[in-house]
């Protein structure tokens, strides 16, 4: 299986990137129906999401099924 290279996609290219307003992507962000939004570093501005899980979204809403962020490491450990 191939692995792929993990990168980010900046939240203020989204709304050309899927066609909706950040309003609405934040929405469903909170509802966990979008790709988690990351902070690059505390309390700054600059922010994106993944953009291997944004292609999953996008490829997800192409075939007319839901999508779900996938559960994230939040304590920091190495699995």
């Amino acid at each position: 299986m191939l692995s792929r290279p993990q990168g980010f996609t900046r939240t203020h290219r989204l709304p050309d990137l899927t066609g909706m307003s950040l309003p609405s992507i934040y929405r469903l962000e909170r509802r966990r129906q979008f790709p988690r939004i990351i902070k690059f570093t505390p309390g700054g501005r600059a922010s994106g999401v993944l953009t291997a899980e944004l292609s999953d979204y996008l490829a997800a809403r192409a075939r007319g099924e839901e999508w779900t962020q996938p559960a994230h490491d939040t304590t920091g450990d190495a699995a």
